[in-house]
């Protein structure tokens, strides 16, 4: 009668240790952003990159897809917040699985926007998870 007893706890333990365990979502993060400013006739064009990693992926058939959001705001030299100067959608597909992606940013400032030191930021959201990661930079506006 004991071995009964503990057979039966035996295979509830195991049954319960035998489930499917979940894959964390991955936690988006940011690095490596670049920018650069080039003069125009009307103002500057500020053009950007960054680089994203630990977003999550959906497969469809033989191509790997990610999409992200983002906003970009502006501080001026003298302290002044553009919460949204810019904002758009990236979406990447490839056939093999990346560990980072990149994401490319383009916008102006008109004849307004006095020379400086401006800072850049980037709310970058990973469109599967809604999980979101935030990255900053100064600029150099001449």
């Amino acid at each position: 009668m004991k071995y009964y007893a503990l057979l039966i706890v035996a295979v509830f333990f195991l049954a319960g240790c035998s489930g499917k365990k979940e894959t964390p979502i991955p936690q988006i993060s940011a690095f490596s952003l670049n920018l650069g400013s080039f003069s125009l006739d009307s103002g500057w064009e500020i053009d950007a990159s960054v680089q994203v990693k630990d977003f999550a992926m959906q497969q469809q058939g033989d191509l790997y897809k990610a999409s992200f959001s983002y906003v970009v705001a502006l501080t001026t030299p003298d302290g002044k917040k553009i919460e949204k100067i810019n904002s758009g959608v990236s979406v990447k597909e490839q056939k093999e699985k990346p560990d980072d992606a990149q994401i490319e940013i383009q916008f102006n400032l008109d004849s307004t926007y006095k020379p400086g030191t401006y800072s850049v930021s980037i709310v970058i959201t990973d469109e599967l998870t809604k999980k979101t990661t935030t990255i900053t930079k100064p600029i150099s506006v001449e």
